[in-house]
């Protein structure tokens, strides 16, 4: 199969195989190649490359991409990564996608909050790190509301310089209230505002 570079895509004749195993974009009659698409093709021997009628070797296809595609590097060890694992992924905008939405990056740059916390569900983070190594964090918001609850519960408490110290251990090994040493129990003055509605001092 040959592709045939122009500006930062590559273009093939229609071949099913490439539709059925999920590469590229079908426009007419050619199949319109990310570069990331074009330099994993080329390095499987796959394809053929030619720009401007010349064939490329593998190293000139990488440097072609590299130019084209922003961070490419990044993005080629986790899309080869993730095409060895079996998923039919595409490379769209700054994601590569397939059932889940990755985004990848390499473990040396600063990620803020608001990109990891994109708008997709199946959202998972693939850092790269110096070794080329992939490791995957898959993105999910957590509900931090614990599912104990409490009744209102009593206990004797001695206030102690700015503490509460109590015998009752039951406060802790039940609801995981203050530290404990031995029988002794020690809240802070905020803990003790925490569960106010359900204390009671003696």
């Amino acid at each position: 199969m040959e592709i045939r570079l122009k500006g930062d895509r590559g273009y093939a004749s229609h071949v099913k195989w490439l539709e059925r195993k999920g590469f590229g974009r079908r426009k007419g009659g050619l199949i319109e190649l990310h570069p990331i698409e074009v330099a994993y093709l080329a390095a499987r021997g796959d394809a053929s490359v030619v720009m401007d009628g010349r064939r490329l070797g593998v190293e000139d296809v990488f440097e072609w991409a590299r130019d084209a595609f922003e961070d490419f590097a990044t993005y080629y060890c986790v899309y080869e990564d993730l095409r060895m694992r079996g998923y039919r992924v595409r490379p769209v905008g700054e994601y590569l996608v397939s059932k889940y939405v990755f985004k990848p990056v390499c473990e040396l740059r600063r990620v803020s909050i608001k990109e990891i916390c994109g708008s997709f569900e199946n959202f998972v983070i693939a850092v790269v790190d110096e070794e080329n190594e992939v490791t995957y964090y898959r993105v999910e918001e957590v509900d931090i509301r614990g599912r104990q609850r409490e009744g209102e519960f009593r206990f004797k408490g001695y206030l102690v310089g700015d503490r509460i110290v109590t015998w009752n251990t039951e406060v802790h090994e039940r609801y995981f209230y203050g530290g404990i040493r031995g029988e002794v129990v020690s809240l802070s003055l905020i803990e003790v505002n925490i569960i106010i509605r359900g204390l009671v001092l003696k």
